[in-house]
């Protein structure tokens, strides 16, 4: 895993070969195969060598069973603890009841780690759930926050391959028209004042 000297998080994409988080992110992400032992190794051992750092780790859906065997397999809760940082799990919901019971399962397999539900507004702009907010409370979540929606204009420059948020928060990405660099810095500031602010975390989004 690469590792930097700034204050940027370390990003790792599981979307191998593909690398579609990498693309945002630019140099502060590696692509990592976690179908390879050699690729989990280097994962979990990389974090917890170097505590210094935040990682956040963005975990595609058909490895989550796998991801978080191995995390109970090496015992990396109480492996993070030991070298001071803290762990959270952001679970992305979707509009389906298998997306609830996925996100009970996975909350009831975690011990000391946060457990955080994000509900991303986007989704919500083409259909509406099939469950209610009572079922969102079998999770034992223990926070959420939201995801705004971009615009459509906005959406379509940002999933341009040219464009990565490493460049646009380090505004190395100049002559942006103001409503769309307007519109993307409020869609970020959304999302940060909804962290709290803590020790070194390693986030697994899934």
């Amino acid at each position: 895993m690469r590792l930097g000297t700034d204050d940027l998080p370390r990003i790792v994409d599981t979307d191998y070969p593909h690398g579609t988080i990498k693309r945002y992110f630019g140099h502060e992400c590696t692509t990592i195969d976690l179908s390879r032992t050699d690729g989990q190794v280097r994962l979990f051992d990389s974090i917890l060598e170097n505590p210094q750092f935040d990682y956040v780790i963005d975990l595609e859906a058909h490895h989550l069973e796998r991801f978080f065997s191995i995390f109970d397999d090496i015992g990396y809760e109480k492996a993070a603890a030991a070298a001071g940082m803290g762990v959270a799990v952001f679970f992305f919901l979707d509009r389906t009841l298998a997306s609830i019971q996925a996100a009970v399962a996975l909350r009831r397999q975690l011990g000391s780690s946060q457990f955080v539900l994000v509900r991303n507004d986007a989704i919500g702009a083409f259909r509406a759930p099939v469950y209610g907010e009572h079922d969102l409370m079998k999770i034992g979540m223990d926070r959420q926050i939201r995801l705004p929606a971009l615009s459509a204009d906005a959406l379509d420059f940002v999933e341009d391959p040219s464009f990565n948020f490493t460049d646009f928060i380090m505004q190395r990405r100049q002559g942006l028209p103001d409503w769309l660099s307007d519109e993307l810095w409020r869609f970020l500031e959304t999302i940060y004042q909804q962290q709290p602010t803590g020790t070194a975390e390693s986030l697994f989004t899934a």
